[in-house]
């Protein structure tokens, strides 16, 4: 089950988790309370605030998202292990080096970087490097919001009359020569063959629902998040059908969207009454609740919508 708690500042919210953590406590006294932050800033300001409201602050730890779900996915399965930036630029790096050896001309960019100038060998090795890191992290990124991009790319499905862009092309030959359909890390970039070495979002979908909720805690509050990708959104829908999820967001402005009465705000509704309508928009169109209508205040048009989305 999840529980959504929103306010315009971040003060409104500390009450409400400091009643659930009080609750929680006196039920399972010594069950320590799972609180997920952006930053140990939040951390240390929690800890004050919640000492302030209930007497004190014990028994509480404070993992950062990724870090909390992989040790859930950890728990779950030991098989299973998380390709995050750190190890994914050292796989990427090796895929890219294979890559350039074979003189494929869909790396006629990357090649072209790489390349550049009179370097030494090592100086080429250096910019590869540095090109898979920067790799990783998009790749990272593309798992939590392209994850339609990245199953075409799986499937090898071209839209009718689309250009598909040459940056594309050769990102997407670097994600399949990395990655197996079913999201595993290929053999041929694992040391070690017992674990299955996988992205995030493609690792929640794999474990079953039982192991999942052995793992996790029987509560879980998630404080302060700006927003959550579109992958983030659909685990926290798995966990909350395995365990009671709190979610203390913000609201970024002054008056909830809900009093607000402009032209974007009825669109938005007409979206949510006609939910068969809004499903497949949702992947496909860039705006699918019409957002960058001129009804809306500039600032959250430009700068808010990933908090209204997700």
């Amino acid at each position: 089950m999840i529980r959504l708690h929103y306010a315009n500042r971040l003060e409104s919210l500390i009450a409400p988790l400091a009643d659930a953590i009080a609750t929680q406590q006196r039920a399972r006294p010594l069950e320590r309370v799972t609180i997920v932050v952006p930053s140990r800033v939040i951390e240390h300001l929690l800890k004050h605030r919640v000492s302030e409201a209930i007497g004190i602050a014990a028994n509480l730890e404070f993992p950062f998202l990724r870090r909390f779900l992989a040790g859930v996915l950890k728990a779950a399965d030991p098989k299973v292990r998380i390709l995050d930036v750190e190890e994914l630029e050292l796989v990427l790096f090796e895929s890219l080096c294979a890559a350039l050896r074979d003189n494929s001309r869909d790396f006629h960019a990357p090649r072209s970087y790489v390349e550049m100038g009179q370097g030494t060998e090592g100086e080429k090795e250096l910019r590869t490097f540095r090109l898979a890191r920067q790799l990783a992290r998009l790749f990272r990124e593309y798992s939590i919001t392209r994850r339609p991009m990245l199953q075409k790319w799986i499937r090898h499905i071209d839209a009718d009359g689309e250009q598909v862009s040459e940056t594309e092309k050769w990102q997407q030959q670097l994600w399949i020569s990395t990655f197996d359909a079913n999201g595993y890390l290929r053999s041929e970039w694992k040391d070690n063959p017992e674990y299955d070495w996988r992205l995030l979002p493609d690792a929640f979908e794999a474990v079953s629902a039982s192991r999942l909720k052995a793992a996790l805690p029987p509560v879980v509050h998630v404080f302060g998040l700006a927003y959550a990708g579109p992958a983030y959104v659909r685990i926290f829908s798995q966990i909350g059908n395995l365990t009671e999820v709190n979610i203390y967001a913000l609201n970024p402005c002054l008056e909830f969207w809900e009093d607000v009465e402009h032209l974007s705000r009825i669109n938005r509704e007409s979206w949510a009454r006609h939910h068969s309508r809004i499903g497949s928009d949702l992947e496909q169109s860039n705006d699918p609740f019409n957002l960058d209508a001129a009804g809306d205040t500039p600032t959250l048009r430009l700068w808010a919508r990933p908090g209204r989305e997700y």
